[in-house]
């Protein structure tokens, strides 16, 4: 199993999802909504989810880039 630093940042090209990825099984992902947001943390337990958190980490399909922990706790203060 490949080992990763963590915390790992991301974000949805289209802004609205940021994430901190702690672990190979959990995150914590910013939801922006309007002008609100919403924080989930997110220990994965299933498959799904841990598929996931796997593909969050490796970035492919160009729907999620990699972003600065600065920029993640932007967003995460306005929550």
């Amino acid at each position: 199993m490949r080992t990763h630093p963590f915390p790992i940042y991301r974000k949805r090209v289209n802004e609205r999802s940021f994430y901190r990825i702690e672990a190979d099984n959990a995150f914590t992902e910013v939801h922006r909504v309007g002008k609100r947001c919403v924080m989930h943390h997110i220990h994965a337990k299933t498959y799904p989810e841990l598929v996931r958190i796997a593909e969050l980490i490796a970035g492919e399909g160009g729907a999620v880039v990699e972003c600065g922990h600065v920029e993640y706790e932007q967003w995460q203060a306005k929550c």
